[in-house]
């Protein structure tokens, strides 16, 4: 079995002159949850765009099962994108289309399956996060935690090895965020996948997750359980992990 799904050596990006990030390096374990948390503007989200290239880095490598991401072409690209399920910041959902018409694009454009087989799936997907009776509706009769639910679906809806999460439980109430996290971690487990999360809501991430990296000034500060970040004695990552106004970390 692959004990590191991804392995990041040396990643250097940098915008209009600046380093988002310098000399990067990290591992991403096979079957787990791993959070990727830090301030606003410090290469988060980014860090998802260069995993599934959406954006190019400068230098250095991103192996994804042994495979270096930055050398391969863009059709064998295209192909390894479908093992990766990207849910948006913004649920990025088709406002035109009803939900079960959402859900069922990504299967029509990488599968060429009866349309028979797509409802079946379709409905399985929906009844994965609660939301079987929803497929007739909208997005916009939907409200936040459904329309959440429903991006969620949609990126589970071609079975793959590594989601990516970026900010899921933003404007989420409580009990909405609750039954996200819920169902990350279920899903994680039942299908044997691996999850990465882009998250601000540090305590509510740190319950799923089994690993933490901590990025600050394009590195990392700290990497650990979520226990031990939480325990640590630096400055910087103990005021960010109990959300203080006061420290060594600038707002």
């Amino acid at each position: 079995m692959l004990k590191n799904l991804i392995e990041v050596k040396n990643l250097n990006l940098s915008y209009q002159g600046k380093f988002v990030f310098k000399n990067l390096s990290l591992t991403i374990p096979a079957g787990k949850i791993i959070a990727i948390l830090g301030p606003s503007g410090c290469g988060k989200t980014s860090f998802l765009r260069l995993i599934s290239r959406l954006i190019e880095a400068d230098s250095g490598s991103i192996f994804y099962k042994g495979l270096d991401l930055t050398a391969v072409s863009e059709s064998k690209m295209q192909k390894i994108r479908q093992e990766m399920g990207f849910m948006f910041q913004s649920n990025a959902l088709f406002t035109d289309l009803d939900v079960f018409e959402n859900i069922a694009y990504p299967i029509r454009v990488h599968s060429r399956l009866p349309e028979s087989m797509i409802r079946t799936i379709v409905l399985m997907k929906l009844q994965m996060v609660g939301l079987r009776g929803a497929y007739e509706k909208m997005p916009h009769e939907l409200s936040g935690g459904m329309a959440r639910r429903v991006a969620l679906a949609r990126s589970l809806a071609i079975d793959p090895g590594l989601m990516l999460y970026d900010e899921p439980f933003t404007g989420q109430d409580p009990i909405s965020m609750k039954v996200l996290l819920r169902l990350i971690k279920h899903i994680n487990s039942c299908l044997k996948m691996t999850s990465i999360i882009v998250s601000h809501d540090v305590e509510e991430v740190c319950r799923i997750a089994d690993y933490v990296y901590m990025f600050e000034a394009g590195k990392i500060v700290a990497q650990g359980e979520p226990e031990y970040l939480f325990k640590s004695q630096d400055k910087k990552v103990s005021q960010f992990m109990r959300g203080q106004l006061e420290g060594d970390m600038p707002f």
